[in-house]
């Protein structure tokens, strides 16, 4: 092999390795549309001022741009609320940290309101992470699973 071929072999090995290096996934960024698809949720909460606990889960649909709906049936401290529409708004930063802000609304006393939460997406988006952000709401778990299609 003539030095010149030599060095053309080893300058494309090198390039190859570093290419290999540069797509590391574990550092892949997140957009708004690696969050789409049916998400089923469970949550538990503490309500500090009146010393109430909540739990619940719903449905959500995020559509990969922005925006969500679904329907919930929580109890409010002893208020069970039942298809309980959703209706909200979600960003993602690149690195898999985001913020809800959404809506829920039902004809039953005691079961409409607003909630503004910040999440962690986990595995590829199949799995979202939530915390409340609101002052008067303490989370005490809230998980989100991605439903196969």
């Amino acid at each position: 092999m003539t030095k010149m071929l030599r060095s053309s072999v080893i300058f494309a090995v090198v390039v190859g390795i570093i290419s290999i290096a540069a797509r590391d996934t574990t550092n892949a960024a997140f957009a708004p549309y690696s969050l789409n698809g049916t998400y089923r949720l469970t949550f538990n909460g503490y309500v500090p001022s009146t010393g109430r606990l909540e739990s619940g889960f719903g449905i959500f649909v995020l559509d990969g741009t922005g925006h969500l709906s679904g329907t919930e049936v929580f109890n409010a401290g002893g208020t069970v609320c039942r298809n309980v529409a959703v209706t909200g708004t979600y960003t993602l930063g690149t690195n898999g940290i985001g913020d809800v802000s959404a809506d829920f609304t039902s004809s039953a006393a005691g079961c409409s309101g607003h909630f503004n939460s910040s999440f962690l997406v986990l595995d590829g988006g199949d799995l979202i992470r939530a915390v409340s952000t609101d002052p008067n709401f303490v989370t005490i778990s809230e998980e989100w699973r991605r439903q196969p299609e």
